[in-house]
């Protein structure tokens, strides 16, 4: 058996944890004038102390239309 298959855990994310997420973006999100990308977002939510990937950051906004 491989290593990575013998440590692999798969991430479990539930929807309460997506909705908190999405509600988090959209407030950094139109706090910030609804100018910042997914790039800024990432930093003004690294300073909340939640740590996301930017592709994420992204499909977040696309979902919720927050994209211009």
């Amino acid at each position: 058996m491989s290593r990575n298959s013998f440590y692999y855990q798969p991430q479990l994310t539930s929807k309460k944890t997506d909705k908190m997420l999405d509600e988090k973006v959209k407030a950094v999100f139109n706090d910030n004038y609804q100018s910042y990308g997914t790039r800024q977002l990432q930093v003004e939510l690294r300073k909340k102390s939640i740590i996301l990937p930017r592709r994420r950051i992204g499909r977040i906004m696309q979902e919720n239309g927050l994209v211009l």
